[in-house]
C-alpha cells in the first residue's frame, strides 16, 4: 500500500506529460502539410537521395556550407527523409515535430532533476516533478516555437538543443552517482559530454555553449560538493574532469575569438549595421523575446524579422533596456544562494543568447534563438510563482492562472500552425506586421507578378528603394518585372529595362556602400536564368560591376558564385575559352570546392576541347586525393570522365 502511494504522483506526472505531448501533436497538425520555405530549398532539396547508399550519404552530408563544421548530421537527417519518405514536406515537418516532443521530455527530466536537487530537504521537494512538468508543458505548447518546428531547416537548431540537453542530463546523472559514490559516474559524464557534444556540434555550432550549461549546473545545483570535499579533502579527480569539460574549452573558445577577432567580425562588411549598432539593437530584441515568453502576441511573431529597426544611439529606451539586462544578471547573482533555481534560469537564458545575440555579425533577430533560451526563464518564473504562493491563500489562483495561460498558449499555437499551412496565408499574415522585410516585399512582388498586377509590383520596388537606398535589389527587381511583363505583353518592344540597368550599375559601382547584398544575388540569378529583355552584354556588365566592388566580394564564397555565373553567361555567348578562364579564377578563390572545376570540365567537353578536359580530370584527381574522406568528389569525377570518353567515341564515328 505504501508503494502505491509513493508512486502515484510520479505516475500522474508521466500521464500528464503524455497528455501534453498528444495535445502538442494536435496543435501542430494544421501546419504539417505546409510547404518548404526560403532556406529549405537551398539546405534540404540539394540533399536528395533516391536510395540508401552510405558511400554517397557521407560526402553528401558534408556538401553544404552551412557553418564552420558543415552541420553534416542535420544534413544527413534531411537526406534520410528523402530516402524513406520522398520529397513531400510532410515527413520533414513530422520529423521536426517528433524532435520537439523528445526535447520537451528531456527538458522535463532536466528540470525535475535540478529541482529535486535544489529543493532537497525543503518543504517544496514533493512539488519538484509538478513544477518541472508545468515548465516543460509551457515550453512544448508555446507558439513562439512554431517557426522552429515547421520551418524545416531549423532542425539544425532543434538537434543542437536536443544533444545539448542529453549531454547536460548525462552530467546531472553522473554527478548524482559521484554524490552517491556509485561506479561509472565519470564514464557517464565523459561519454555523454563527448558523444552528445560532438553530435550537437555536427548539427549546429551553438552546441559550443555546452560547457557553459554544465558550468551553470555545477555552480547553482551541485555547488562543487562531492563526498571528498564534504570530508574536507580536495577532490582532484572531480576538479580535473570538471576543468577539462568546462574551464578548458571556455578558455580556448575565448582565446580563439580574441586571436581571430578580425575574421569573426569581417561579416559586418555585408551588413547594414555595425557591431555597436547590433549590440544596442540586441538589448531591445532580448526584451522583446522575454515579452513574447510571458505575453505572446501572434502579430509580433514572424519567420521574417529582416526589417527589424536598427538602434544607432544611446536613447532613453536603449539605456533602460541595457540597464534592465544588467539588472537581470545582478538579480541572478544575488539569488545564487537563496534561490538557486531562479538564478540558474536567468543565467540559462543569458548564456543561450551569448552566441547569436551578441557580437557575431548575424541577422538581428530570429525566433529559433529562443528554442533553448526560453526554458530558463520559464523554469525560473514557474518556480518563483510556486515559491511565493504555495503556502498562501493564492496557491489556487496561481494554479488557475497557469491553467489559463497554457490554454491561451494552446489556442495561439493552433492558430499560428494554421497560418503556416500554406505559403500564401503565412506571408500575407506576416506582411501586415513586417512592412520593411525585404523577404516579404520580394514575396509580395512575386505574388503581384503571378496576378499580372505590374503597377502594384512597382509600388513595392519603390518602397524597397526607400528602405534600402544603397542596395541594387530594387532596380534589379524592376528588371524582373519588365521581364515578366514582356512575356505577357503584345507590345513587348516598347518595354525597356535600360534605365534600371543603369541604376543598378550606379549602385553597384558605389564602392563606399555595399551596393550588392545576397538579396541582390538572388535577383541577378533570376535575371540571368529567365529574362530575355536583357542582353548577355548587359548581364556581363552587371557581373563585372559586382566583381569590381571590393565590399561586394569580400566573402570568398559569394565572389566564387559571381564568377561562376559570369562564366556561364560568357559560355552561353559562345566564348567558351573566356568562360573556362573565369572558372579557373573562381576555383582559385576557394580551392577546396571542386565543383567549379567539374563545371569547367563539362564546359570543355561541350566545346569539344577534350585535351583540356583531360587535363582538368587529372587536376581533379590530384586535388580530390588530398581531401578528407567525407569530402571526396570521386563519383562526380567518374561521371565527368565517362562524359569525356563518350564524347571521344562520338567524334570517332
Amino acid at each position: 500500500m505504501h508503494n502505491n502511494k509513493t508512486r502515484l504522483p510520479h505516475l500522474n506526472s508521466k500521464l500528464l506529460l503524455l497528455i501534453v505531448l498528444l495535445l502538442t501533436i494536435a496543435l501542430y497538425l494544421p501546419g504539417l502539410n505546409g510547404p518548404f520555405l526560403l532556406d529549405d530549398f537551398t539546405n534540404t532539396l540539394q540533399l536528395r537521395m533516391a536510395e540508401l547508399n552510405w558511400q554517397q550519404l557521407l560526402p553528401l552530408s558534408f556538401s553544404l556550407e552551412n557553418g564552420p563544421l558543415l552541420r553534416p548530421l542535420a544534413n544527413a537527417s534531411f537526406a534520410l527523409n528523402f530516402i524513406f519518405f520522398g520529397e513531400d514536406p510532410l515527413s520533414f515537418k513530422v520529423t521536426n515535430l517528433a524532435l520537439h516532443l523528445f526535447t520537451g521530455i528531456l527538458l522535463y527530466l532536466v528540470g525535475k532533476n535540478i529541482l529535486h536537487r535544489c529543493l532537497q530537504g525543503r518543504p517544496g521537494e514533493k512539488w519538484a516533478s509538478s513544477i518541472a512538468l508545468v515548465a516543460a508543458s509551457v515550453w512544448l505548447l508555446h507558439p513562439l516555437h512554431v517557426s522552429t518546428v515547421l520551418y524545416v531547416v531549423q532542425r539544425m537548431a532543434q538537434l543542437s538543443t536536443l544533444f545539448t540537453l542529453l549531454a547536460v542530463l548525462a552530467y546531472i546523472y553522473g554527478r548524482e552517482r559521484i554524490s552517491q559514490e556509485k561506479r561509472f559516474a565519470y564514464t557517464l559524464i565523459l561519454l555523454g559530454y563527448f558523444i552528445f557534444g560532438l553530435l550537437g556540434m555536427f548539427s549546429k555550432e551553438t552546441t559550443v555553449l555546452l560547457p557553459g550549461y554544465i558550468l551553470l549546473i555545477e555552480v547553482f545545483v551541485f555547488r562543487f560538493r562531492t563526498p571528498a570535499t564534504q570530508a574536507g579533502v580536495r577532490d582532484t579527480r572531480f576538479l580535473t574532469t570538471f576543468g577539462m569539460i568546462t574551464i578548458l574549452p571556455i578558455a580556448l573558445g575565448l582565446a580563439v575569438y580574441i586571436l581571430k577577432n578580425d575574421t569573426f567580425l569581417a561579416g559586418y562588411i555585408h551588413r547594414d549595421f555595425s557591431l555597436g549598432e547590433r549590440l544596442l539593437t540586441e538589448s531591445h530584441v532580448l526584451w522583446g523575446y522575454i515579452k513574447q515568453y510571458f505575453s505572446p502576441q501572434l502579430s509580433e511573431m514572424a519567420l521574417h524579422h529582416d526589417g527589424y529597426p536598427v538602434t544607432s544611439t544611446f536613447d532613453t529606451l536603449t539605456i533602460l533596456a541595457i540597464t534592465g539586462l544588467l539588472g537581470l544578471a545582478i538579480t541572478g547573482l544575488l539569488l545564487v544562494r537563496k534561490e538557486p533555481v531562479i538564478a540558474l534560469g536567468i543565467f540559462w537564458f543569458l548564456l543561450s543568447h551569448a552566441l547569436e545575440s551578441t557580437v557575431f555579425p548575424l541577422e538581428i533577430k530570429f525566433e529559433h534563438r529562443n528554442y533553448t533560451a526560453m526554458y530558463g526563464l520559464l523554469l525560473a518564473a514557474i518556480y518563483g510563482l510556486y515559491r511565493f504562493t504555495a503556502s498562501t491563500s493564492y496557491a489556487l489562483y496561481a494554479k488557475g492562472f497557469l491553467g489559463m495561460f497554457m490554454l491561451l498558449l494552446s489556442f495561439q499555437t493552433f492558430s499560428r500552425s494554421s497560418i503556416w499551412a500554406t505559403e500564401d496565408t503565412l506571408f500575407q499574415f506576416e506582411a501586415q506586421f513586417q512592412p520593411n522585410s525585404y523577404r516579404l516585399i520580394n514575396w509580395e512582388i512575386n505574388a503581384h507578378l503571378r496576378n499580372r498586377n505590374f503597377a502594384a509590383a512597382r509600388e513595392k520596388t519603390a518602397h524597397l528603394r526607400n528602405i534600402h537606398p544603397w542596395d541594387a535589389a530594387a532596380p534589379l527587381q524592376d528588371i524582373i518585372i519588365d521581364c515578366v511583363e514582356i512575356s505577357y505583353s503584345n507590345n513587348a518592344k516598347t518595354i525597356t529595362s535600360t534605365r534600371y540597368i543603369t541604376e543598378s550599375l550606379t549602385l553597384i559601382n558605389h564602392a563606399r556602400h555595399l551596393g550588392f547584398t545576397p538579396h541582390s544575388l538572388t535577383s541577378l540569378n533570376r535575371i540571368a536564368n529567365h529574362c530575355s529583355n536583357i542582353s548577355n552584354k548587359e548581364l556581363i556588365a552587371l557581373f563585372n560591376a559586382v566583381l569590381a566592388n571590393p565590399r561586394a566580394i569580400e566573402n570568398p564564397l559569394l565572389k566564387q558564385k559571381f564568377l561562376v555565373r559570369l562564366a556561364r553567361v560568357h559560355n552561353e555567348s559562345g566564348r567558351a575559352q573566356v568562360a573556362t578562364s573565369i572558372l579557373k579564377e573562381a576555383h582559385r578563390v576557394r580551392p577546396d570546392r571542386l565543383d567549379v572545376l567539374l563545371e569547367k570540365g563539362y564546359m570543355e567537353v561541350s566545346a569539344g576541347d577534350l585535351n583540356s578536359a583531360r587535363e582538368t580530370i587529372e587536376q581533379l584527381k590530384t586535388l580530390n586525393g588530398a581531401l578528407p574522406f567525407f569530402r571526396k568528389y570521386t563519383s562526380q569525377i567518374m561521371k565527368l570522365e565517362s562524359s569525356i570518353n563518350q564524347e571521344e567515341i562520338t567524334l570517332k564515328r
